[in-house]
């Protein structure tokens, strides 16, 4: 039986295993040490719409890897569409106004700059310009709004990532009177994080840009560390921060693999 220094006693006495999950491995040198970690995406969102309506298409299912910017689903458009087009005659029809106000203007103006009318009616010509400009300026707006509301009857990946969840299907409900229903969960399967506690004794051996190895089942992967915590927190007894180590382009691993450290 080998004999244990009094120095690796006191480091084997000192990372025991605790309630966050770190665990000890030496390596030759006595300085190497194992952390229990789990795996959690980097990046996961819940995507909803903002518009209400009856969900016409679903694209996509769950685990399907997506682009940027692809459609997942989208509700039925008839509406909106007839909304943008009420608001482009709306437009049409203000732009007219427009236009003969404008008219009316130059012709008062330069009948006044001869004193043939009075003030009086040239103000009243440029009031009406002023007025069938803002009229002009609110059927645009209105435009604006209704094709935004139809951009919004469709949901667009914001990253390319999985579908790790769909709540959706063809001619279901949608409202959001209050708030958003989450309609798909997609996730950056492409960078996991490897989420532990590191004791506070440790906290020196360790700081963000740090190249570390992650262990899943079996495979060792080359990490990065992306954060380290700087307010401890106690676990039965024992000071610990939060760290996060980044693993990239390994988009075969799953949220909630168990995972170790080494550091």
């Amino acid at each position: 039986m080998k004999l244990i220094s009094s120095r690796f006693a006191l480091i084997l006495c000192t990372f025991l295993p605790f309630a966050a999950g770190a665990a000890h491995a030496a390596d030759a040198d006595g300085e190497k040490h194992r952390l229990e970690a789990r795996l959690d995406w980097a990046q996961r969102v819940e995507l909803g719409l903002v518009q209400s309506g009856v969900i016409a298409q679903v694209a996509v299912k769950t685990g399907d890897f997506v682009k940027a910017g692809q459609t997942l689903l989208s509700l039925e458009q008839t509406r909106f569409q007839a909304d943008i087009k009420a608001a482009q005659a709306a437009l049409r029809r203000a732009q007219v106004a427009h236009d003969e106000a404008k008219r009316e203007l130059e012709r008062t103006q330069a009948l006044h700059e001869q004193t043939l009318i009075a003030a009086h009616e040239f103000e009243l010509a440029n009031n009406a310009f002023i007025a069938a400009q803002a009229a002009a300026d609110q059927a645009q707006a209105q435009l604006a709004q209704a094709q935004a509301s139809l951009t919004e009857t469709r949901i667009r990946a914001p990253f390319a990532g999985r579908v790790i969840a769909l709540n959706a299907a063809v001619g279901q409900a949608v409202v959001n009177r209050c708030q958003a229903q989450p309609l798909v969960v997609l996730a950056d399967t492409q960078t996991m994080r490897a989420r532990a506690w590191l004791p506070a004794q440790a906290a020196a051996k360790v700081q963000a840009g740090q190249t570390l190895d992650v262990q899943v089942q079996g495979q060792s992967y080359s990490g990065t560390v992306m954060a380290l915590g700087w307010e401890a927190q106690e676990q039965q007894g024992v000071w610990v921060y939060p760290l996060e180590v980044s693993l990239t382009g390994k988009d075969n691993l799953r949220a909630g693999l168990p995972a170790f450290i080494d550091y």
